[in-house]
């Protein structure tokens, strides 16, 4: 565990349907979850966003809003 704060990341993801995305994380006692994770050191949040997006779901995404 850290002694900081940690920036991360986490996108709401919809399909054409309005259907929300959620995923099942092994690393949270398989618990559902939204897709995300930490943003590198320099790295811009949209980028860190799509990157961790891609690995978590094979989804490229687009059409982000805050």
């Amino acid at each position: 565990m850290s002694n900081y704060p940690e920036p991360t990341v986490s996108a709401i993801i919809f399909n054409p349907e309005g259907k929300m995305l959620i995923c099942k994380s092994h690393k949270w006692g398989n618990k559902y979850v939204i897709p995300g994770g930490h943003i590198e050191l320099g790295e811009k949040m949209e980028e860190a966003l799509k990157r961790e997006i891609l690995e978590e779901t094979g989804l490229y995404i687009y059409d982000i809003k805050l």
